[in-house]
């Protein structure tokens, strides 16, 4: 138990921040106190505190990029699974909104996308390769034509290989 040195009451010490300078002490002001110190700084000193962020935002803009790139890879499954859960739930009007919307995006932005995809594939190939394999074993164990399909390829480029046949650029 802690007294709170603003409003004088006893509280659990679990009603109290932790000190910045020591982990183990805790800070004077409770956390109710603190907040409403904070919020009355904030409502007297809004445009200074504004300006202040928004300066330090362009300074650092690397800085809260690679942190926000940070945050997204630990928490990726579970954006991912939130996505999946509101896509969902979308009436069939709105997903083909969503897609025309895509299709606009990647039509406007070409160079840029294709750009961008050709990277992704560049820094994942590996990745990419392990993920093409399994689904390319588990689609050949379900579907004969499938498996047909790939083997007759295979089969022939083995072919092209041994008489020295070698694909050109023109097709």
């Amino acid at each position: 138990m802690k007294k709170c040195s603003k409003c004088s009451q006893v509280k659990p010490v679990h009603g109290f921040r932790k000190r910045s300078d020591n982990k183990h002490l805790y800070q004077s002001h409770c956390i109710e106190c603190h907040k409403n110190t904070n919020s009355i700084y904030y409502q007297n000193n809004r445009k200074k505190i504004i300006k202040k962020n928004n300066e330090w935002r362009s300074r650092n803009s690397d800085k809260k990029k690679s942190a926000a790139r940070k945050l997204y890879q630990k928490k990726r499954h579970l954006i991912l699974e939130q996505l999946r859960v509101s896509y969902a739930n979308l009436s069939l009007n709105e997903k083909e909104i969503a897609l025309e919307k895509g299709r606009r995006y990647r039509r406007e932005n070409s160079k840029a996308y294709l750009e961008q995809k050709k990277q992704y594939s560049i820094n994942n190939r590996k990745a990419m390769s392990a993920y093409s394999l399994k689904y390319r074993k588990q689609r050949a164990a379900k579907d004969p034509l499938f498996k047909l399909r790939i083997r007759l390829s295979s089969r022939t480029c083995a072919i092209f290989l041994r008489k020295g046949w070698l694909k050109d650029e023109s097709s």
